[in-house]
Formats: structure tokens, C-alpha cells, sequence
């Protein structure tokens, strides 16, 4: 279970991003949320092109509970989670 949940906004952003990428021949972006008022975090995303599917790296930095990755692969449209890690 991903520690970050992906909201469909950030979910649309992340393909959008992915289909640049392809279109633009650009082998990886990456882009940060900001913490806002009554939210402690600050929110790194990173697409990667591997060999045979895209991985999508969420770095959380949040000053309350502390640090953490989800880790993604992105195949054909879907985001599939696949593991945390401490930071």
C-alpha cells in the first residue's frame, strides 16, 4: 500500500508529463508540490524511462512524520505501485 495516495488530478498530471516524454523523446521529468497552509510536506515526483516501462518515484519529505518513496511502474496508461522505502 503506497504511503502517498495519488489523486486523479496528480494521476492526470503524471501521464500528461509521461506522453510529453514520449512525444518529445525526453527520457525523464520531474516536477514538486510545495507544502500548503496546514500541510507539513513537500511532495517530489520523478519519471524515468527504463527498458520496458516507465517508473514513477514519489519522495515524500514531511516534516511531522518523516521521509519516504513510493515506487511506481507505468505500463500502458496504468500507474502500478510497488513498493515504499524509508528515506
Amino acid at each position: 500500500m503506497p504511503k502517498y495516495e495519488l489523486d486523479d488530478k496528480t494521476k492526470e498530471i503524471i501521464l500528461g508529463l509521461l506522453d510529453k516524454c514520449v512525444e518529445l523523446n525526453i527520457g525523464n521529468v520531474k516536477f514538486e508540490y510545495y507544502p500548503t497552509p496546514g500541510d507539513s510536506r513537500n511532495v517530489y515526483f520523478a519519471l524515468v524511462e527504463m527498458k520496458e516501462f516507465w517508473e514513477l518515484t514519489v519522495e515524500v519529505k514531511d516534516f511531522s512524520v518523516g521521509n519516504y518513496i513510493d515506487i511506481y511502474k507505468v505500463v500502458d496508461g496504468e500507474i502500478i505501485f510497488r513498493h515504499s522505502e524509508s528515506a
